[in-house]
């Protein structure tokens, strides 16, 4: 049996964090797949509820076993629930309650753009250095061995073209050789064997070049142990909010034993993730506030990352776009760990049986795939929101000449939402 609430007021804390919760206090707009959950549930338990921002403060105990942001306001009671990508780990649950989850997402990680160098090494790559130095031992042997032939056979007539040397470095380029007849037996066995070894050599080398050419080189980071000894090693420094830096400091730090001074320097907090996430888009931090010049100083020259959900990095992709940052391709390695989102509340505010239907209706947004549907139409609003805008500054420059282009532009715009929505 459904409950009643009778329009009882709660208060609901929020941050915002696309596409989870995306609110517009000014315009009551309410885009996120949250909020539209929340809508439902408010007119299906029939109760209002007053929205309070925290600013992109989730929670953190301090030495104090103090508590902030939006489990504080819950367990002082400033607050009724929460939301907004929450997620559920066993310090919290031992001090809120939680409904349960109704959503999962992944932590992985993402670092500023670094501009790839041309890597001249890629030509010495297809072959090991051993095999390198074994050729320029076999150039030795070669010119020795004609030196001292030419002392001890002592040749009436000498041809310069008929140096072992040359002959050898010609074959190694695959260049023939002209006058092989006139050679005598020795060096004839000796081409002949060399020409078969390099013809083999040479094949597999061209080979492994045009795949290392194929490819380009890139210096950015595509696994979490690559993270992990870039940062042990001080080129790179992890930014973010207490929470986050939690997170990579117990994945990694406190499973190897190296959390020495140094490594504390390449932790940097920021009270919450929008302001780490401009650190990062910033890697030449020439737009950075003042407060921030020593940081700027200091890191000037080092790689910047940090740990962000997957769905949240889809949205910044959308906003910023793809060259803002780089999010390495969602595999085993490059996956931090996976979190449960659940909707935290106060103890004092709900009983049991309110308890147990909350999580009976969530139950039922997830199996019937409703929160999938929100989350989509989440995106899809972002995607029209973005042609809109370039819909409205191509109409800002073009002219009556350029309608065609205008009109393609437009075209191109749609097929490319087409597309993403339909991946989504």
């Amino acid at each position: 049996m459904r409950i009643n609430l009778q329009q009882r007021k709660f208060r609901i804390g929020f941050n915002y964090n696309p596409p989870y919760s995306a609110i517009k206090l000014n315009s009551r707009s309410y885009n996120g797949f949250e909020d539209e959950m929340f809508n439902i549930l408010a007119k299906y338990f029939n109760f209002t509820y007053d929205l309070i921002n925290f600013n992109g403060e989730y929670g953190f105990v301090d030495d104090n076993r103090n508590w902030d942001g939006l489990i504080g306001g819950l367990i002082n009671n400033s607050i009724d629930i929460a939301y907004s990508g929450i997620s559920l780990n066993a310090e919290r649950y031992k001090i809120v309650d939680y409904l349960y989850p109704h959503w999962h997402d992944q932590i992985t990680f993402i670092t500023n753009i670094v501009e790839n160098k041309h890597n001249m090494n890629k030509f010495l790559r297809p072959l090991s250095m051993s095999i390198w130095i074994t050729l320029i031992l076999c150039f030795i042997l070669f010119f020795l061995f004609n030196f001292l032939y030419n002392i001890l056979m002592k040749p009436i007539i000498k041809y310069h073209e008929e140096h072992l040397l040359w002959i050898i470095l010609g074959e190694f380029f695959r260049q023939p050789y002209q006058w092989f007849n006139r050679l005598n037996l020795a060096k004839k066995f000796i081409i002949i064997c060399w020409s078969a070894a390099i013809f083999a050599l040479t094949s597999y080398y061209s080979g492994c070049l045009s795949s290392e050419l194929t490819i380009p080189d890139t210096d950015q980071i595509n696994s979490i142990w690559e993270l992990f000894e870039m940062f042990r090693s001080g080129q790179i420094i992890m930014v973010g909010s207490p929470i986050i830096n939690n997170i990579f400091k117990r994945t990694f730090i406190a499973n190897h034993n190296e959390l020495t001074n140094n490594l504390k320097d390449n932790l940097i907090l920021f009270k919450n993730r929008e302001e780490s996430l401009q650190f990062l888009f910033n890697k030449t931090y020439d737009e950075m506030d003042n407060e921030n010049s020593d940081i700027e100083f200091k890191y000037g020259q080092q790689q910047t990352g940090t740990l962000i959900t997957k769905t949240s990095a889809d949205y910044q992709e959308i906003i910023s776009g793809k060259n803002s940052f780089y999010l390495p391709k969602i595999e085993m390695d490059t996956l931090i760990e996976t979190i449960f989102i659940a909707i935290p509340f106060n103890r004092k505010t709900f009983k049991q049986d309110e308890h147990d239907e909350f999580n009976l209706v969530l139950s039922q947004f997830s199996h019937c795939g409703l929160l999938d549907y929100w989350l989509n139409q989440f995106w899809h609003k972002i995607q029209v929101d973005k042609i809109n805008q370039r819909k409205q500054i191509v109409a800002k420059f073009r002219n009556d000449d350029d309608d065609q282009l205008y009109k393609q532009t437009i075209q191109m715009n749609m097929e490319h939402m087409k597309i993403y929505t339909e991946e989504k």
